[in-house]
């Protein structure tokens, strides 16, 4: 019984994960801004711009695809136990 929540949480956290960090991607896609994923730079409300600031805008959108991806393994992986 205990595995079966445990396995049933960790599927529910990976997509709760992709889904948030899928909207985050397009999101920013959308608007040409990311916020910044360090908590003192988000909190001050740094934002890099796609056209003036393309590299750090990249940057982050690629931490947040590598987030997408860490989330959709750990779901498939509680899925495919």
């Amino acid at each position: 019984m205990q595995d079966s929540i445990k396995r049933y949480f960790l599927i529910f956290v990976g997509i709760a994960g992709m889904l948030s960090s899928g909207v985050l991607i397009v999101a920013s896609l959308r608007r040409g801004t990311v916020l910044s994923p360090i908590y003192a730079a988000a909190v001050a409300g740094v934002a890099y711009q796609r056209a003036s600031q393309a590299s750090p805008f990249w940057f982050v959108l690629l931490l947040y695809g590598a987030a997408f991806v860490g989330f959709a393994w750990i779901a498939w992986r509680a899925y495919r136990r």
